[in-house]
Formats: C-alpha cells, structure tokens, sequence
C-alpha cells in the first residue's frame, strides 16, 4: 500500500479468499495431495479448459443466484467480492478417485453446450493418438459426437468407452456378456440380422418395427433382444437409445457385428 502511494496511484481493493481444503479438513498442499492439486490430473483425465475455470471459481465464491455451470464471459460478469464466502472451500476427492465430483459434473455441462466444431476438433487428436479411425465423412462424426456427448463426461470417455462407435476391435463388458449368453439371445440376433438386411429404410423406427416383430414371433419379451443386441453392437449395458445405436454403427456393421455373436 505504501508503494500504490507512493507513486500516487489509487490502490486496488484486497481480498483473501478461503482456503482450500480435503475432506478431512486438513489444508490442501502439494505435499500431501499432489495429484489433487496439480492442473494436469484435470488436463490429462480429458477435462476442458473453461470447464475447469468454472469449478476453480466457485471454489469459496458464489453468483448468489444458484447458478453453476457459466461460461467464462458469465463468470467474469458476475464476479464481485461481495460473492466470497467466509467458510473454507471443500475439494472433495477420495484416495482411488483425485477428481471432484462437482468439477466432473461441470465439464459434462460444457461438454454438451459446446460448439459440435469444437468438441470435435478436440476429440479428433485424442482418437489419433489412441490409433481410432476417425470417421471421412465429418457430418457423420459430428451426428455421433452429439449422440455420445449426452451420456459421457470427459473427452477421454470417446476414446474409452466410445471405441466401439469408431473401431471393430472394442471389449465386451461382463454384464454385456451376460446379456449375450441369455438363452436363445444369440440366435435371435442372428435371425434379427438376417431380416435387417432387407430393410432399405433402415432408420431408428424401421429397426425398432422389425425387432419388435420378431420378439412376438418368437414369443420372447423385446428386452431380451434390445439387450443383447447392445452387447453385440456396443460391448456395454448402457449407452444412447439402442435403436440411435443401429442407425448410428450403420447398417454393415450392424449386420456383421449381430452376426458374429
């Protein structure tokens, strides 16, 4: 202060915002918690930028109107001291998992409000350096790109759990495999692949027509067939609409994939 008046210059107000800490109520410090504190656990976990900034600031400050994910032009507006809490900031973490929940939750908002360019030109190097092919025709992969960003929460996640959108070579999870080994699921779906290929529609209602029928054909409950036909197409038990899922994979590798079971 005395510098500021030195020079004659009006001085800038001062804050101090809380500390932040564990759980546990120690103080946070590289230390003790180095992977919790440092950037690059977020950067390398797939986090974006700006969705980091945003848990960063509400760390011990508030808008005071209940809002959370803000863009950064959102934030700047709105940031005033008045907003500084007094109690200590909280990072919650445990020792298997270093990311806060409330900050993973916050990159999925912005993962889904981004420009579908920019996700993808995010993406895009993520899946070369993971040896995944990404799609020629760039309308396609932004389709998929906006199909998968509604269930996944880091960019990670398309190279991770998305490999089977983009590769023939992917796992098949146990629960996924359950689904395969139900009696009579593996047959279906190859009885389900052969009457798909005569489908020139080929679009989420026609699959969901056609497997539909077979399922009373055969007197078997469409869940079974819905299920199994996941595992066979995705390797997983959850995932976007199953019938997005066909129309989404295309219908030659649907046909190879349901009969390869």
């Amino acid at each position: 202060l005395l510098i500021f008046e030195g020079l004659g210059v009006q001085p800038p107000e001062f804050a101090h915002l809380p500390l932040l800490i564990a759980p546990d109520g120690s103080k946070l410090s590289k230390r003790r918690h180095g992977a919790v504190v440092s950037v690059t656990t977020y950067r390398d976990a797939g986090f974006l930028p700006h969705a980091f900034v945003n848990f960063l600031c509400l760390l011990g400050w508030s808008p005071k109107d209940n809002r959370e994910y803000m863009t950064l032009t959102e934030l700047i507006e709105a940031f005033n001291l008045e907003g500084i809490k007094r109690a200590n900031a909280v990072v919650n973490f445990t020792d298997k998992d270093p990311l806060d929940p409330k900050a993973v939750w916050l990159n999925s908002q912005h993962l889904r409000a981004m420009p579908i360019e920019e996700l993808a030109r995010r993406v895009r190097p993520l899946m070369e350096r993971a040896g995944l092919p990404v799609p020629g025709d760039e309308a396609h992969f932004y389709r998929l790109l906006d199909v998968l960003r509604t269930r996944y929460q880091t960019l990670n996640d398309f190279v991770t759990r998305g490999i089977a959108y983009f590769s023939d070579d992917y796992p098949i999870e146990p629960a996924a495999l359950e689904k395969l080994n139900a009696p009579g699921a593996r047959e279906l779906l190859h009885e389900l692949a052969d009457r798909l290929e005569t489908d020139a529609e080929f679009s989420e209602q026609s699959v969901e027509n056609i497997l539909r029928g077979l399922a009373a054909e055969r007197g078997v409950k469409a869940g079974l067939i819905i299920n199994a036909a996941r595992a066979a197409l995705t390797g997983q038990t959850v995932g976007p609409s199953a019938f997005t899922v066909f129309v989404m994979l295309g219908k030659d590798r649907v046909l190879r994939r349901l009969r390869r079971v």
